[in-house]
């Protein structure tokens, strides 16, 4: 497919490279929320495993909250400069997450 070729939609004609880019951004998305839904899902799994209690399996989520309002704060910010480099980050750091 090259940068030239359009796909129709009811609003016109659409060009390829954002079409790319929005299923780029599907794709992350359903990646994440898979991430996201699975973890919690095994919690009988990993509490009984590593006999955690219920505020020991509950703190595990406190870094993944402290960073998500730093990152939510930083973002905010950066995204007014550099927008392109923060999303490249931001996708980066998701999949080596992962």
């Amino acid at each position: 497919m090259s940068a030239q070729t359009t796909v129709r939609s009811m609003s016109g004609p659409v060009p390829s490279a954002a079409l790319r880019a929005v299923l780029i951004v599907y794709v992350g998305a359903l990646l994440q929320g898979m991430t996201l839904v699975s973890f919690p899902a095994v919690s009988a799994m990993l509490k009984q495993t590593l006999a955690l209690s219920d505020a020991e399996y509950g703190a595990i989520f406190l870094p993944q909250v402290a960073l998500a309002i730093v990152g939510a704060v930083a973002g905010g910010a950066l995204a007014q400069y550099h927008l392109k480099r923060l999303l490249n980050g931001g996708a980066g750091a998701r999949i080596e997450m992962a």
